[in-house]
């Protein structure tokens, strides 16, 4: 693989007070024993990961038009749920309507079976976190689920490679250490990939993807946490953002802008003007929203970022 990816080193639903109802060095592996382990299916007595897609056959209500969900990372079959079931305590409803809008197949929940109605004995999916894919994209088959963060303690080393990351596998515990952090498979055109991989290792993001062999060193090749798909933590969202009321730059000068780790464009200082022109992307891909900010004080020398627009809804 290129050495120069690895450069981010780092169905209607009713809203009530109660709930949202939605119808329609690596380490050896082990995985976490649980209720749902033990018995090959989700259960409601213990959270687990799950991926989930649309169920399109036609049939009654709660019956069909739920959702097969299946949990991540486990040879285990999918289960119908009847529809997904956001707490009001846990989601507000504008978070809660950035998991309804979503399509299924974007989307990576933790939670637990609701107990079962008492007509058609079904049970829905009581979600406790939800996590949103970038717009477009989908996991490559083989990859697999991770969190990531760095590790802690850190690890001293004499030379690179140093492995001071750690990523583990959805619904398991085993760690698996890596250096670097590759999402340009992730990436939509002009995204801010250090801010993607910035939401994996600070803020919780979810990986589908793999580890695999990134920059070569002397002493060897630096583990990388390569990701086909990341999923943002849907209360992890842009902003909000400070409003400046700015005095205006000498003559001759301009300000500078630059943008933060929340998407904020923020004011620096004046600096001397001057003309560089950038092109901006005629628009950004589907589902994503063009920003767009001078990072020199240069009229016509522009920075530009399409940010998947869910996360400034």
């Amino acid at each position: 693989m290129n050495a120069q990816r690895f450069a981010v080193a780092m169905v209607p639903y009713v809203l009530s007070g109660a709930a949202v109802l939605l119808s329609g060095g690596c380490a050896t592996e082990v995985a976490e024993a649980s209720y749902d382990e033990i018995n090959g299916d989700l259960s409601s007595y213990s959270n687990s990961w799950v991926t989930l897609r649309h169920d399109t056959r036609k049939c009654m209500a709660p019956l069909c038009g739920g959702f097969w969900v299946r949990d991540a990372n486990r040879k285990t079959v999918e289960r119908y749920v009847s529809g997904l079931v956001l707490p009001a305590t846990v989601f507000d409803a504008a978070t809660a309507a950035k998991v309804t809008s979503a399509p299924p197949e974007e989307l990576v929940l933790r939670g637990k079976l609701s107990p079962k109605e008492a007509k058609f004995n079904t049970q829905a999916f009581l979600v406790s976190g939800a996590y949103r894919g970038m717009p477009g994209k989908a996991p490559v088959a083989g990859d697999a689920f991770y969190s990531a963060k760095p590790r802690s303690p850190k690890i001293s080393c004499l030379a690179a490679p140093c492995s001071n990351e750690v990523a583990t596998k959805l619904n398991f515990t085993a760690p698996n250490y890596f250096m670097e952090y590759a999402v340009d498979r992730a990436a939509a055109a002009f995204v801010d990939q250090e801010w993607l991989a910035g939401r994996v290792r600070n803020h919780g993001a979810v990986v589908a993807g793999t580890i695999v062999a990134g920059t070569k060193y002397p002493m060897g090749a630096a583990p990388a946490l390569d990701a086909s798909q990341v999923y943002i933590n849907v209360k992890d969202m842009a902003g909000p953002c400070p409003v400046f009321k700015l005095a205006a730059c000498p003559t001759g000068t301009a300000r500078a802008y630059s943008r933060s780790p929340d998407l904020c464009v923020l004011p620096g200082e004046c600096v001397a003007a001057k003309a560089c022109p950038s092109k901006a992307p005629a628009q950004c891909a589907a589902n994503y929203a063009l920003t767009a900010w001078n990072p020199t004080g240069g009229a016509k020398c522009l920075a530009f970022a399409c940010d998947p627009a869910f996360i400034w809804e």
